[in-house]
């Protein structure tokens, strides 16, 4: 409706509640394909205006990602790029502390490939089983946002009652 439409900015970015973090609304996914495809695909996005891009590690395709995204010419601070990390598995604090903690590594060191030493915002793909768990999930994000190596932290497939 129009009252909705309104509500929309204009120049199609958004900022997070941060208050300084610019987010484009337009996002391109990286779905599941070889490393290659990737970097075709996402130089296409580039080529026709994305400047929002979420690169799984589900998907498996960061590297190929990040070359394109280096390729581009595109200055990085002209893009929001989004990592993720699974760790739902690990059961405890440490264990899920532990697990993020490789996750987040694991997407620092895929993104190098491109030369992208920082993240706009790193997902939380599913909570851990239980509060603890999801305690030392997010502890080990808030390491990463403290080293500066991630700007945002946000969270998908959390009910009300684990968030």
């Amino acid at each position: 409706n129009a009252a909705s439409a309104s509500k929309i900015p204009s120049n199609g970015i958004a900022t997070l509640s941060d208050g300084t973090t610019a987010f484009p609304l337009a996002s391109f996914g990286l779905q599941i394909y070889d490393d290659n495809t990737a970097y075709k695909l996402t130089l296409t996005a580039l080529e026709v205006g994305y400047r929002n891009f979420f690169a799984s590690v589900l998907a498996g395709n960061q590297r190929g990602f990040a070359k394109a995204v280096k390729d581009s010419g595109i200055p990085r601070e002209d893009l929001f790029i989004c990592g993720s990390v699974v760790s739902n598995r690990a059961s405890g604090f440490d264990a899920a502390k532990k697990a993020t903690t490789k996750g987040w590594k694991q997407n620092m060191v895929e993104f190098s490939a491109g030369s992208i030493d920082y993240l706009d915002q790193i997902m939380l793909d599913y909570p851990g089983p239980d509060c603890s768990s999801i305690k030392g999930q997010w502890a080990a994000f808030e390491e990463m946002y403290d080293q500066k190596l991630v700007k945002t932290l946000s969270v998908s497939n959390f009910s009300p009652t684990q968030l």
